[in-house]
């Protein structure tokens, strides 16, 4: 039994073991796909810092394309960039004559085949001529003049046009006022005299705007002779540094051709290293003042880069605001859709009330009438008789009397319904014509004002554009501070016996001149970006003015549906007092009929009782219309209420426009006081450049004179010559120069442009929240009404079923009757006094929105004044997209290029990464294979627990029965050793796993060799592309040296244990039985520690 015992714990110390070995797989696994996730998010976030840097330095397009390209865009701006320091260099160390020949020799074999490819190597003699862009210039100013005599004549057409439905519509409401009847005339008279009002202030419009358009005509035409005048001078000042220029070159072919007839050399050999100095000087403060302006743009741009992320996100936002606004004004719109509808019903209902009980009364004339015919007609006229021998003929005719004011009042009430219904259609007709001319006036109003804060954006170019002609008035005055010192330098020339340093300083200024024109190129540049930003705000200002006019149109429907129902309801009330007093008079006959009735017969008696149960059901009605009418008297109190809410509101509004437009007048008043002193400026400096070109000729006649002494001095001939060569190779830095600050601009001038519009509609999405604002404080209101009104309801019906409870006896009736009309008389006079009050502060609104009118014709002047401007920008506008078009193009299909280019360069790492890939697929699968196996252990370990929870319950049946304790014994131990054969197999098969694992490291790390061989190859060719290399490869092998790294500890770890657990088995197998159990093999134990020390 000790045995037993020894060997079961053996068992178990294996199967603790087998779940440590297991566990610490599955830590190593665990630990593994953490390290590969660790370094994939490392990747992902090198991949987004990359994409931000590409976005802050304008290059958004580079980061979707693949890290080749990426890589072959950065070597080339490299290599440029090496190149262009190794020119420096050598222009520093050089000396000598000899040695610039060499440089440019130099530059012109350093062309790459990378430079070829992206365009990097510019032209430096790129002569842009002015006269054929002048022309252009001139052709579009005259095209933008057609554009506006189109737009006027269209104009004048439109107003045509308006005359002639407003005849159209007169002509209808004199029709109107023929069919009309006495209640409608008044406001149709009102209408019509309000026409009349807007005829004339039509009539008014159209003579200021025309007034209007030819202040703007000369206006334009005095701005077009300013920018005449401005470009003239430009032209002269360009021919007059082409002439300097020209004379220069004369002066030095004479120089040149004295130099060989005399042949002094000596004296050019020791003036050339100083002039060499003096030239190095003064290129290396330019250079760094252009390194230094380039970085304070490129810190510039990605400010601004930060601030349109900004506001791109808070654009974002308003813009999901914008949808919540809108879903909310739907649902307020679907709201009073429903309303309407349930009016319509209510009104549908009343219609057919008032058509069942013209029917009742048909049936009773029936009744009547079939009374007469029958039987009863008999016992009737036998008690008449009766009757009459007893009260006499008085009787008879009171009788009659009656009956004939019963039918004439029937047929009064059908007259007075068939009058009340042609009535109400002629006055609904009346209405609709009423609306629609409204409508088309407020639709006009609303064009005024859209058109004055045009005109607040055109006065706000305009003093940008008077702010650009004061710059260019001083760098005019800055050119004749030039041109004077030219002409004091020539005349020191003279005086100075014609010295090389004169010439120096005299192609100095030259260059000055060359610079102050390139100068102001950029300045009207810069003016075209400043039209395209106000065209932009005008676009923004457009739209906004567009959903006002929206909301205007909606609140002016609403007003008038409004005053539709006032009148229905006004009506109404008339008609119901009517019907109240026709039914007194019934009463009053219903008494008599009754006092006569009572000593009548019976069968009178029945017929008095149908009657006044047809009366008691046509009272009934009565009252609940009566109950129904005061409800909707006090939806429209509150419909008024909201109505004078508005009205207060736009009053506001209007008294801001007219601030808004006193404060125009002003500024207008201003702008054409200084107009007027800057056209006198332009006239004194236009006399002083007649002056300047008089002395200029002068000034050419005396340099002429000096080329001829110029020439006798043979000795400046070597000084010339190393001058010319070194100013054109300052030039071609120059303007190299110049072109990339010219991009940089235009690049800074987008960005300002695009935060622009963005502020723009950062405005709009401002103004559209105070809307939404004031639409909820609305909707608001509009619910706790909509509550009010249900509550009532409810009252209401609550009272409706007292009524009924009420109408069983008469006298109740008649009591609560004549309550009633005593309140709706009253609750009638209140509403006709709350009308009075209403259509005279709408009389006061329209005298308001008149006075707005008058004020927005004296803005539309402006607005047609910039229209011409706009149209140039447009052009303009036109223009720069093609161009950026064919930027982009190109770019793209340089790009294409270079990606072909370096596709070659890498496909022989992607054949190398594919062989890695492959052999990591193999690690991969025999981990998986590993996990299979140590799944099946565990399965196998637990059928053993399960195995030796059996055996222990056998030992104690043993004790108990010894016979049968030893034939359990041995099958046990048959049990047993066949278990640890299967251990043993299971052992065999993770030492191959691990032999095999170890080769596969082998094989990966030979791999990685191969291709550190390699890349260190590429790095000795391609010298100048080693640091970027370097970077990229150190960041794409380091994972694979830390796989290695945890693959060589869990197998030194693993060595350990499999050599302890062997030695720890073989001690209880050999006692136990004197069984060697071949668990591990002589050749196994011997390779195991080979293959952990070679890994």
């Amino acid at each position: 039994m000790k045995e037993v015992d020894s060997y079961v714990a053996h068992i178990r110390g294996l199967l603790q073991q087998r779940e440590c070995v297991t566990a610490e797989y599955k830590r190593d696994n665990e630990q593994l796909q953490q390290e590969l996730h660790r370094i994939r998010q490392q990747q992902e976030i090198q991949s987004k810092e990359m994409a931000e840097m590409l976005a802050q330095e304008d290059l958004g397009e580079m980061g979707l394309s693949s890290p080749s390209e990426q890589v072959a865009y950065l070597l080339v701006e490299r290599a440029t960039l090496l190149e262009r320091l190794e020119a420096a260099e050598r222009r520093l160390e050089r000396q000598n004559f000899s040695g610039d020949v060499k440089d440019v020799q130099i530059q012109g074999s350093s062309q790459t085949p990378w430079k070829k490819l992206f365009g990097l190597r510019r032209s430096a003699q790129n002569k842009n001529n002015i006269t054929p862009a002048h022309s252009e210039e001139l052709s579009r100013e005259q095209n933008e003049r057609r554009r506006l005599e189109r737009d006027l004549e269209e104009a004048s057409s439109r107003l045509e046009m308006a005359h002639q439905e407003i005849r159209r519509l007169n002509n209808e409401l004199d029709a109107a006022k023929s069919n009309s009847l006495d209640p409608c005339g008044s406001e149709l008279q009102e209408t019509l005299q309000e026409l009349d009002i807007l005829k004339k202030e039509v009539d008014k419009l159209k003579q200021c705007d025309m007034m209007k358009l030819q202040r703007a005509k000369e206006q334009n035409d005095r701005l077009d002779a300013d920018n005449r005048s401005l470009r003239e001078t430009v032209c002269s000042l360009e021919s007059q540094k082409k002439i300097l220029l020209e004379q220069l070159e004369t002066r030095d072919i004479d120089q040149d051709s004295s130099l060989k007839m005399d042949g002094r050399q000596d004296n050019s050999c020791s003036e050339r290293p100083n002039m060499s100095g003096f030239s190095t000087k003064e290129s290396d403060p330019t250079h760094k003042r252009c390194h230094a302006a380039i970085e304070d743009r490129l810190v510039q741009v990605r400010e601004l880069e930060r601030q349109l992320q900004r506001l791109r996100k808070e654009q974002e936002e308003l813009e999901e605001r914008n949808e919540e606004l809108e879903a909310l004004l739907g649902e307020a719109q679907n709201a009073s859709k429903e309303e309407r509808l349930r009016h319509d019903g209510e009104l549908e209902g009343l219609h057919r009330r008032i058509k069942n009980l013209e029917g009742e009364l048909k049936k009773q004339e029936t009744q009547e009438k079939l009374l007469k015919n029958g039987e009863e007609v008999k016992t009737t006229e036998s008690f008449l008789q009766r009757h009459l021998r007893d009260s006499g003929p008085e009787r008879m005719a009171l009788l009659e009397a009656r009956l004939t004011e019963e039918k004439d009042w029937r047929k009064q009430l059908e007259l007075d319904l068939s009058a009340a219904q042609a009535a109400l259609k002629k006055d609904k007709e009346a209405l609709q014509i009423g609306e629609r001319e409204l409508k088309k006036l407020r639709l006009e109003v609303n064009s005024l004002t859209t058109e004055c804060q045009q005109g607040k954006t055109l006065i706000k170019g305009l003093n940008q554009v008077k702010g650009e002609k004061a710059v260019l008035e001083e760098k005019l005055a800055q050119m004749e501070r030039a041109h004077r010192r030219l002409q004091s330098e020539l005349e020191c020339h003279k005086d100075s016996n014609h010295s090389p340093k004169n010439l120096r300083d005299n192609r100095i200024q030259v260059d000055q001149l060359q610079e102050q024109a390139d100068r102001l190129t950029k300045e009207l540049i810069g003016l075209q970006t400043e039209h395209n930003t106000l065209r932009n705000e005008m676009a923004s200002e457009r739209r906004q003015a567009v959903e006002l006019q929206v909301k205007l149109s909606d609140s002016i429907r609403e007003k008038l549906e409004v005053e539709g129902k006032r009148e229905k309801l006004e009506l109404e009330i008339q008609h119901l007092k009517e019907q109240l007093q026709q039914q007194q008079g019934k009463r009053c006959l219903a008494n008599e009929t009754l006092q006569f009735e009572s000593g009548l017969g019976p069968a009178e008696k029945t017929n008095q009782k149908c009657l006044d149960q047809s009366l008691d059901i046509v009272l009934s009605q009565r009252a609940e219309e009566a109950k129904q009418l005061k409800h909707d008297l006090q939806r429209v109190q509150s419909l008024f209420s909201s109505a004078e809410r508005e009205l207060r509101y736009e009053k506001e509004k209007n008294t801001d426009l007219k601030r808004h437009n006193t404060l125009l007048d002003n500024e207008k008043l201003k702008l054409s006081a200084e107009l007027k002193q800057a056209q006198t400026k332009m006239a004194q400096i236009e006399q002083s450049l007649h002056t300047q070109m008089a002395g200029t000729e002068h000034q050419q006649q005396k340099i002429r004179e000096l080329e001829l002494e110029l020439a006798r001095n043979s000795a400046t001939r070597s000084v010339a010559n190393s001058l010319q060569e070194e100013l054109q190779a300052e030039r071609a830095r120059v303007i190299t120069a110049d072109k990339k600050v010219v991009e940089l601009q235009q690049q800074l001038k987008m960005t300002q442009h695009q935060l622009r519009m963005e502020e723009a509609r950062s405005s709009e999405s401002s103004r559209l929240e105070r809307d939404s604002k004031d639409l909820s404080d609305t909707l608001s209101t509009l619910r706790a009404q909509q509550q009010e009104d249900h509550i009532k309801r409810k009252l209401l019906e609550q009272r409706e079923e007292e009524l009924q409870h009420q109408v069983r006896s008469l006298r109740l009736k008649e009591a609560s009757l004549t309550r009633t009309n005593a309140e709706l008389s009253h609750r009638a006079r209140q509403l006709e006094a709350e009308l009075n009050k209403a259509r005279e502060e709408i009389r006061d609104d329209q005298a308001s929105c008149r006075r707005l009118k008058d004020d927005l014709a004296a803005s539309q002047l402006d607005c047609d004044r910039m229209q011409g401007e706009l149209k140039q920008v447009f052009v303009q506008l036109n223009t720069y997209v093609r161009k950026y078009n064919e930027k982009q193009s190109r770019h793209k299909t340089k790009l294409h290029q270079a990606k072909q280019i370096f596709v070659q360069a890498t496909a022989q790492r992607d054949n190398a990464i594919q062989k890695l890939e492959n052999d990591l697929a193999l690690a991969a699968g025999l981990l998986n294979k590993e996990k299979e196996s140590s799944h099946n252990v565990m399965e196998e370990n637990e059928k053993l627990l399960e195995e030796r929870r059996t055996l222990l319950l056998k030992i104690s049946e043993a004790e108990e029965m010894g016979s049968n304790g030893m034939r359990a014994a041995s099958t046990v131990q048959h049990r047993v050793i066949v278990l640890e054969a299967e251990n043993g197999r299971l052992q065999d098969q993770t030492l191959r796993l691990s032999n095999q694992v170890s080769a596969l490291e082998r094989a990966l790390r030979n791999a990685q060799s191969f291709n550190c061989n390699e890349h260190s190859k590429k790095a000795l060719c391609d010298g100048l592309i080693q640091t970027s290399n370097l970077s990229l490869t150190s960041g794409a092998y380091d994972p694979w040296d830390l796989l290695d790294a945890i693959s060589r500890s869990k197998l030194e770890h693993v060595s350990d244990d499999t050599r302890a657990s062997v030695s720890a088995q073989q001690p209880p197998e050999q006692g136990y039985l004197n069984l060697v159990s071949p668990l591990f093999p002589p050749d196994t134990t011997v390779e195991s520690p080979n293959s952990s020390e070679d890994a």
